[in-house]
């Protein structure tokens, strides 16, 4: 059962059913109780608690055994801290077994704007680099807390100018500022670059539970942690961050085995002594 009010269930479905034959049907819950991307309602719960709670209301709701759900997070890369960046979860709970398997795919080529404007002269540059109206866009006014607006005044899912132009001078209008905030709504339904990320993660999904642990045979057996490191080839000095290699593990029993990367030291160039 897979909860969702975005339009995710031909994303997710597909995958599943070709690699595990797993027949995924949806459910209309409220997962923006949670929180939203657009943050008139907060959010309170990492990626994957998130994710989690929305596959246990699915469950709740319809009185099955097994949940599906997704949750995604576009923003600043937590590596690099620059490029924007959509994380996408998928995790699938089984109360039956007891295990709960997710995957994780990060992804740099989400369309994404947001921007403050004073007339609809300002929001011409943006409709190029937003892919309007293939991307829908959210408009509200800047300077009033989102939590308290009304429909009117948090206006989302616009797909023509007509609509847009619209919204932006009546949210020019309300501001106590002058200024309107077009930004991308980033639901399911209103981004594709988002839709082709969440399919990507059910992809990973879909083949790690095509994968059995080899202890006890449960489905979900795949990574669960890297392994850290490595000595600097030209210094010998020790870098604990180093990755040298991945932990594979089971989502019920304790089995876990490692994987060495094939390389026994790090590049001098990731050394913080050889490249300060």
């Amino acid at each position: 059962m897979l909860a969702s009010k975005h339009d995710k269930l031909p994303l997710i479905a597909p995958p599943l059913w070709r690699e595990v034959g797993l027949e995924v049907v949806g459910c209309e819950v409220d997962t923006d109780a949670l929180g939203t991307f657009a943050g008139e309602v907060p959010r309170t719960l990492s990626m994957g608690q998130a994710a989690i709670a929305k596959a246990r209301l699915g469950m709740e709701s319809q009185g099955c055994s097994i949940g599906l759900a997704s949750e995604g997070t576009v923003a600043p890369d937590p590596v690099t801290g620059m490029l924007l960046c959509d994380i996408e979860m998928i995790s699938l709970v089984d109360a039956e077994l007891g295990v709960v398997v997710s995957e994780v795919v990060r992804d740099f080529s989400i369309t994404a704007v947001s921007e403050t404007v004073t007339d609809w002269q300002g929001v011409l540059p943006l409709l190029i680099r937003a892919d309007f109206p293939a991307h829908l866009l959210i408009v509200r006014p800047e300077g009033l807390p989102i939590v308290d607006l009304p429909p009117d005044l948090l206006v989302k899912a616009i797909a023509d100018e007509g609509s847009l132009r619209a919204a932006v001078e009546r949210c020019i209008a309300a501001s106590p500022v002058g200024q309107a905030r077009v930004e991308s709504d980033l639901r399911a339904h209103c981004s594709p670059s988002r839709r082709r990320v969440i399919n990507q993660a059910a992809e990973a999904l879909a083949r790690r539970l095509a994968s059995q642990c080899p202890s006890c045979s449960v489905p979900g057996w795949g990574q669960v942690d890297l392994l850290r490191g490595l000595t600097c080839q030209d210094c010998g000095m020790w870098l604990p961050r180093a990755q040298r290699g991945v932990l594979l593990g089971c989502a019920r029993c304790a089995e876990r085995v490692e994987v060495p990367a094939d390389r026994q030291f790090e590049d001098p160039s990731r050394c913080h002594a050889c490249n300060p």
